[in-house]
């Protein structure tokens, strides 16, 4: 039966056998096409979600990367993170690895295993590099101190001003502000840090 088909649509063995093979490879192509359409969609794009608004925050921001800020404890990092004006995942992921324990080399052991206390680390000082390496200041290292010299957040208003409330009590309509997707923010002109 299966040969009378093969006759009737005119495909011989050899061209059975051809045309095969040419849908098998139509057939991995797709399927890598997907693994790689599957790849870029698991992605996780990392970002900053918070930045300083204005002067006191970034006065803050250097005011708690000047002050040594000492942990051994997880709830430590906790306390100093609710804090901290400056939201970036790379910031998070350095100080989360704090808390987790290390092979002799410095690596975190794997499989993962959370520590109660761990040996005392200066958090102001890993936050002050962590986010001079993503090049949003510009600083250094002193003792257990990290000095702001410049910083990549763009001009800072003198004071923080509520705009919408300053319109609602000149008695114009409000504008509704625009929503931003998280980890949008991006890098501005480097500012000198005046103290």
């Amino acid at each position: 039966m299966k040969n009378f088909k093969e006759l009737r649509e005119g495909l011989g063995p050899k061209a059975l056998i051809r045309k095969e093979k040419e849908l098998n490879l139509k057939l991995k192509e797709l399927k890598v096409r997907a693994a790689e359409r599957a790849e870029k969609e698991s992605e996780v794009k990392e970002g900053t979600w918070e930045i300083p608004k204005n002067q006191n925050e970034l006065a803050l921001l250097a005011d708690m990367l000047m002050k040594p800020f000492p942990a051994t404890k997880p709830r430590d990092l906790d306390k100093f993170l609710d804090k901290f004006p400056v939201g970036d995942d790379s910031l998070y992921d350095e100080i989360d690895s704090q808390m987790y324990e290390k092979n002799p080399d410095g690596s975190i052991k794997r499989p993962l295993k959370k520590m109660n206390s761990f040996k005392k680390v200066f958090l102001n000082v890993i936050a002050g590099e962590a986010l001079a390496k993503e090049k949003w200041i510009k600083g250094k290292t002193q003792g257990n101190k990290y000095k702001v010299t410049h910083h990549f957040f763009g001009p800072m208003d003198p004071v923080d001003l509520d705009l919408d409330q300053q319109e609602s009590d000149e008695g114009l309509p409000s504008r509704p502000k625009a929503k931003r997707r998280p980890g949008n923010y991006r890098k501005k002109p480097m500012q000198k840090y005046e103290v």
